[in-house]
């Protein structure tokens, strides 16, 4: 199958940062839609396994970073990506804080 990228030979922490973004969205629409506070629950312990396993992927990415001898630009931009949820992170808590 012919894509313009393929998702399965991006690196494990990509992977994990995209699919944060897209479930974190998807929350977020579904609440914006349905306004339940299930919603609010589930985004809550979304949120929550969402840190804590960004965060253990952060850790490997330093540990990695730290004892490569090449990659390392490739590893700190994977680092970036993982990082970039935060702000994103923020916004939606913001958004959903405004309309509750």
């Amino acid at each position: 199958m012919n894509t313009l990228f393929n998702f399965k030979t991006l690196p494990l922490s990509t992977k994990i940062a995209l699919l944060s973004f897209v479930m974190g969205t998807l929350l977020l629409i579904s609440y914006l839609l349905f306004k339940t506070s299930f919603l609010i629950n589930l985004g809550f312990w979304y949120v929550i396994i969402a840190i804590i396993i960004n965060s253990i992927m952060f850790m490997y990415l330093i540990f990695k970073l730290l004892f490569s001898k090449n990659n390392k630009e490739d590893i700190v931009i994977e680092m970036f990506l993982l990082l970039s949820n935060i702000p994103v992170t923020v916004l939606y808590f913001t958004i959903v804080a405004s309309i509750h």
